[in-house]
C-alpha cells in the first residue's frame, strides 16, 4: 500500500505541474519561443516519415506481382507504417525532449526559479543552472542513451509482447523521471549520479512520475502542449521526494 501511495504521489506531481502551467498565465512566456519551434519540428519530422512510408508503399504496390506477393506486399505496407510510427515515437520521446530543453534553456532557468520562489516558497532558489553547457551535454547524452534503449526494448517487446511492454514502460518511465528532474537537480548542485541514487531509493515514487510522462506522450501531439507543464512537474517532483536528506535542496 505504501508503494501505491508513493506511485500516486509521483504521478500527481506531473499532473499538478501541467495544471499549474496552464492556470498561471505568467508562466506561458517561458514557452513562447521553444514551443512553436517544437511544433514545427514535430510536424516536419512527421511529414518526412510518412512521405518515406507512402513512397515505399507506392513502389511496392506498383510492382507486377502474383497474388501471393500482393498479399505479402500488403503485409509489408502495414509493417512499414508500424515501423515508421515506432521510430517516430522513439524520436519524439527522447530527441524532442533534448531539443526543447536546448532551445528553451534560456527561458526555463527563470521558470524553474519562479516556480520555486513563488509557488514553493523556496527563497534560496538560484536563477541559473550551474555549468549550463555541462548540463546540456549530459542531458543530450542521457536522452540519446534513452533513445538507444528504446530501440533495444522494441525487439524485447516483440519477443515477449505483454511482459516485455511492462518492463519497457518501467525502464523508460524511470529514465523520463530522471530527465525531467535533471534541470532542477543541477540548479541545486546535484549531479546526475547523485540524482539517480536518490530516485533509486524512491523507486515507486519515481515510476509514478515517469510512467505518467510515458503515457502522456502516447497521446498524439500531446508532447507539444505537455512538456512545459511536465518540466514544472519535475520541479514539484524533485522537491517532494520522500525519505530524502533535507540538505539535498
Amino acid at each position: 500500500m505504501q508503494n501505491i501511495k508513493y506511485f500516486l504521489m509521483g504521478a500527481n506531481c506531473i499532473i499538478r505541474g501541467i495544471k499549474l502551467f496552464y492556470s498561471e498565465k505568467n508562466l506561458w512566456k517561458y514557452s513562447l519561443y521553444p514551443l512553436p519551434f517544437l511544433a514545427i519540428t514535430y510536424i516536419f519530422v512527421s511529414i518526412i516519415f510518412f512521405y518515406i512510408g507512402n513512397n515505399l508503399i507506392a513502389y511496392l504496390t506498383n510492382l507486377e506481382l502474383s497474388i501471393f506477393f500482393e498479399i505479402l506486399t500488403t503485409i509489408m505496407s502495414i509493417i512499414i507504417y508500424i515501423g515508421l510510427f515506432i521510430v517516430l515515437k522513439f524520436i519524439i520521446l527522447s530527441g524532442f525532449v533534448t531539443i526543447y530543453e536546448i532551445f528553451g534553456g534560456l527561458f526555463f532557468d527563470n521558470m524553474l526559479s519562479e516556480v520555486e520562489i513563488k509557488y514553493l516558497k523556496i527563497i534560496n532558489s538560484t536563477t541559473k543552472i550551474n555549468n549550463v553547457k555541462q548540463y546540456w551535454v549530459i542531458s543530450t547524452i542521457f536522452n540519446f542513451n534513452t533513445f538507444l534503449i528504446m530501440i533495444a526494448l522494441s525487439f524485447f517487446n516483440l519477443a515477449i509482447p505483454i511482459f516485455g511492454v511492462l518492463i519497457s514502460i518501467g525502464i523508460l518511465g524511470y529514465r523520463f523521471a530522471i530527465s525531467y528532474s535533471m534541470g532542477i537537480a543541477f540548479k541545486h548542485n546535484i549531479n546526475l549520479q547523485t540524482l539517480k541514487q536518490i530516485l533509486s531509493n524512491n523507486i515507486a515514487y519515481t515510476l509514478g512520475a515517469g510512467v505518467t510522462i510515458y503515457f502522456l506522450f502516447m497521446i498524439p501531439l500531446a508532447i507539444i502542449f505537455f512538456i512545459p507543464g511536465i518540466i514544472i512537474g519535475g520541479v514539484l517532483f524533485f522537491h517532494s521526494i520522500p525519505n530524502r536528506n533535507p540538505t539535498e535542496l
